[in-house]
């Protein structure tokens, strides 16, 4: 696989420095009504996120009816701001979505009970691109052991390595031994952090053997690499641009390329190359959005290491790559990935220019405007709304773990069938250490 990973990663290198900086961005320009519309649609769904969190004081169960509370103001939101179609969000994958969504904070939670809720909601992340992918690639919409363990497998190793309290001797020392475990080796765990993330591994063996899904390992050990390689960006030693754009299309394609084989176990080469290809503008997006951490960690990304010549050129870049990706979505052409390429050709680019929003001094003032007018919200009244989210942060952290708590609490025994094939402890052994 190799020789696939570096095909890619030239070619998505390419993209991003063939990129012209200074064309004129795509999409349509919004008015001052249109973009006053979406922002009372805005604060009408962040109403509601208030008020659900703020009924956490009454103790009373959340039931069903706060969920539908929810999820009824957030479908009002992406149709009526956001522009996507209703029919998307009450079709025929609807339903599979989020019974998808909901068993998964259960499995976590019974694979880890010391697992918090934002530790949930990071892993789900990748869950959720897990079943998008399920979407596009035509296969059923459902939790699989596999979905489960690599959407804990990357935030548990994540968070390893990117611990700024733990030696660079230590963290190699960890690569090392999983990277053997990734090859199938017997490798003694260092602790129980890593007797967890070996234990995910062999979660994936289970449902993926070996012998039969060369490629499945293959793409884990694609991404285990590329972190590796990612630790030499953590020293604050300078690193040139040519190495920044690689290690961040390497590291976000092939975190995503894997999601793809965990989804089917093999893969046309048009499919590689575009789930590859939304992997890197999913990294690019999230070192845009975590440009300040990583600037005061000495973590070096293609934003954070910009020294003060300002974003338009790397973010004009980022959407060359997103606009790379859509063009090339047509190769998914099952009947329910129609809906899916709908709402990613709205959202994909929205995803940039939300994470611009938090930088608008970083931004020239021309480009910046170009973005604002093809946003569906004007940047300062976003940032209103995120200030309005962050002051409610802990009242929403509750709200995700009473969520959770309930959920667990009326979802079936883990001694059924389906626990017994995720081969999870039973709720009432005592939870592993930390």
């Amino acid at each position: 696989m190799k020789d696939e990973i570096d095909r890619l990663r030239d070619l998505f290198v390419t993209i991003w420095e063939g990129a012209d900086p200074h064309a004129a961005l795509d999409g349509p320009e919004l008015t001052g009504d249109a973009h006053a519309r979406n922002e009372a649609e805005l604060s009408a769904f962040v109403d509601v996120l208030e008020s659900e969190s703020r009924g956490l004081r009454r103790r009373a169960p959340l039931g069903e009816e706060g969920e539908q509370r929810v999820f009824s103001a957030f479908a009002r939101f992406a149709v009526d701001a956001l522009g996507w179609d209703r029919d998307h969000l009450e079709g025929p994958l609807a339903g599979p979505f989020r019974e998808a969504l909901r068993a998964f904070p259960i499995r976590a939670r019974r694979f880890d009970p010391s697992l918090t809720a934002a530790d949930i909601y990071q892993a789900a992340r990748n869950a959720l691109t897990l079943h998008c992918l399920q979407g596009l690639l035509g296969a059923r919409i459902e939790h699989t052991p596999a979905l489960l363990a690599y959407s804990l497998l990357y935030p548990y190793t994540d968070n390893l390595l990117d611990d700024p309290r733990a030696g660079s001797t230590s963290k190699l020392a960890f690569g090392r031994r999983l990277g053997e475990r990734l090859r199938g080796g017997e490798v003694a765990p260092a602790g129980d952090r890593e007797a967890r993330i070996f234990s995910l591994v062999g979660m994936i063996e289970r449902q993926y053997p070996r012998a039969r899904f060369p490629r499945v390992f293959d793409s884990l050990l694609a991404i285990h690499d590329a972190q590796v390689r990612s630790l030499a960006l953590m020293s604050g030693a300078p690193v040139d641009a040519r190495t920044l754009i690689e290690v961040a299309v390497e590291k976000g394609g092939t975190s995503v390329l894997a999601d793809g084989y965990l989804v089917s176990g093999s893969l046309t080469p048009q499919q590689a190359e575009c789930i590859f290809g939304l992997g890197v503008f999913l990294q690019l997006r999230d070192d845009l959005e975590d440009l300040h951490d990583d600037a005061a960690a000495g973590v070096g990304t293609v934003f954070s290491a910009r020294n003060g010549g300002g974003l338009d050129e790397p973010t004009a870049r980022a959407l060359a790559i997103g606009a790379a990706v859509l063009g090339r979505l047509a190769c998914f052409d099952s009947s329910q990935a129609a809906p899916l390429r709908e709402i990613m050709a709205r959202s994909l680019p929205l995803t940039i220019a939300d994470a611009a929003a938090s930088y608008p001094t970083l931004y020239s003032r021309g480009y910046l405007g170009a973005l604002e007018r093809r946003s569906p919200f004007r940047f300062g009244r976003l940032a209103a709304q995120r200030r309005r989210l962050s002051r409610a942060r802990g009242s929403l952290t509750g709200l995700l773990e009473r969520w959770l708590d309930e959920w667990v609490a009326r979802a079936p025994g883990a001694d059924d069938s389906a626990d017994r094939e995720f081969n999870l402890p039973h709720p009432c052994q005592p939870p592993m250490p930390s």
